[in-house]
C-alpha cells in the first residue's frame, strides 16, 4: 500500500494570496486538482520545486487509517474519466472526496470546503502522523510568511521541515 499525505500549498498562482490549494502525495507522486483544469500528476520533488515560491503544510497520513490504494483507486478513476475542474468541484473538493474513499469514517470537512478546511479536518480526524510547512525558496511575500507562521500556530508541532515523502514507493 503506497504512503500518502495532504499538502496544502499557502497562495494562489498569480495573486500570491488566496486560500491556497489541496494537492495528495500518493507513493511517488503528487496528484493535484485544477492546475490544468483536470487532474495534475507529477513526481513528488518536482512538485515541490514548482510550488517552492509559496509555504506547503505537510500533513503525512497514517495508513492504519487512511488506504493509500482505496485513495490511488479513487484518484486514478477520477483521472480516467477526465474529471474536469469546478464541474467536479475544485482542488479541495477533490481532495477530500479522495480521503473519504480511502477511509472508513466519514469524511467531510464542514463549511465550504477550503483547502484550510481539510487540513484541519485531517488533523481533528486524526488521520495524520507527522505535520510541517516546507518554507519557500524563492521569494515569497509577506502575507505568505505570515500565513505559514499562523499555520506552525495554530498546528502545534508544526514546524518548518524539508519533504519527507521523496524516497516513498509505489
Amino acid at each position: 500500500m503506497p504512503k500518502t499525505a495532504l499538502l496544502t500549498p499557502i497562495g494562489n498562482p498569480g495573486i500570491l494570496a488566496g486560500p491556497g490549494h489541496s494537492a495528495l502525495v500518493i507513493g511517488t507522486k503528487v496528484y493535484s486538482f485544477g492546475d490544468n483544469l483536470g487532474w495534475y500528476v507529477v513526481p513528488a520533488q518536482e512538485y515541490i520545486t514548482e510550488n517552492n515560491w509559496r509555504p506547503v503544510l505537510v500533513q503525512h497520513l497514517n495508513g492504519d487509517k487512511v488506504d493509500g490504494d482505496k485513495m490511488k483507486a479513487y484518484v486514478s478513476g477520477s483521472v480516467q474519466d477526465d474529471a474536469w475542474y469546478v464541474w467536479n468541484g475544485l482542488c479541495s473538493h477533490q481532495a477530500a472526496y479522495a480521503i473519504d474513499a480511502a477511509t472508513v469514517d466519514e469524511f467531510d470537512p464542514t463549511g465550504f470546503n477550503t483547502p484550510d478546511a481539510v487540513a484541519v479536518e485531517v488533523s481533528q480526524k486524526g488521520y495524520e502522523t507527522d505535520r510541517y510547512v516546507v518554507m519557500p525558496t524563492q521569494a515569497s511575500n509577506g502575507a505568505q510568511y505570515r500565513q505559514a507562521l499562523r499555520l506552525m500556530y495554530e498546528y502545534k508541532g508544526c514546524p518548518p521541515g524539508m519533504p519527507k515523502f521523496f524516497d516513498w514507493d509505489d
